[in-house]
């Protein structure tokens, strides 16, 4: 008995278990009067669907840096690399004043923290960036997060300074978070494993 093409695409509705593009091509090919036309479909669907039929979307790898714009350049530097321990590296020639620091000494990434110095003479930075207000702080951005380690360390480096800083700890994520500001009124969060909280308050209880 031939069947109709309304029902072979009933019958093709109960694909229990399969993933949406193979339900959606097997619906092609059972729903197509032309079956054969379809079964290239089939063979190569993964590829078909990819490239035809879904939309491309941007592959996001991950962060690569935020920039600063900061009247406060060197004071900016030094806190990004005696605070928390960035590294100054290579920065191209361009026609402002600025910094670009890095996490280690690989430089393949460009930098995590562009330090974009300014001034009275704003416009070799307008023409490459745009204008911008003298506002402080992070606007509509509220805090940038590290993950990081050594708590410890971060508390003596922060003292030492002179940073002020507060502190929480997340039970449920067994995570401590760590916020300062750096000389331009950005918010810092710093993550470290709540049990390197533990440890440090332990270590500081028997100096005391």
């Amino acid at each position: 008995m031939r069947h109709s093409v309304s029902h072979r695409l009933r019958a093709g509705l109960g694909g229990l278990g399969e993933s949406p593009r193979t339900s959606f091509v097997r619906r092609v090919y059972q729903a197509s009067a032309l079956g054969a036309f379809a079964q290239p479909l089939i063979k190569h669907r993964h590829k078909f669907l990819n490239n035809r039929l879904l939309p491309r979307v941007m592959a996001i790898k991950k962060l690569a840096h935020y920039s600063i714009r900061t009247s406060e350049l060197e004071r900016s530097k030094r806190f990004y690399i005696d605070v928390l321990g960035f590294k100054d590296g290579y920065r191209p020639p361009l026609n402002f004043p600025g910094a670009w620091l890095y996490l280690g000494g690989d430089e393949r990434d460009y930098g995590v923290v562009h330090l974009l110095g300014t001034g009275p003479d704003d416009s070799g930075l307008a023409e490459y960036l745009g204008d911008r207000g003298p506002e402080q702080g992070t606007g509509n951005l509220d805090h940038i997060a590290f993950l990081a380690t050594d708590l410890s360390e971060t508390y003596a480096r922060l003292e030492s300074a002179g940073v002020d800083f507060r502190e929480r700890t997340v039970p449920s994520l067994d995570l401590h978070q760590v916020f300062l500001e750096d000389p331009s009124g950005v918010t810092i969060e710093l993550n470290f494993a709540a049990e390197e909280a533990i440890a440090a308050s332990t270590k500081r209880a028997g100096l005391e």
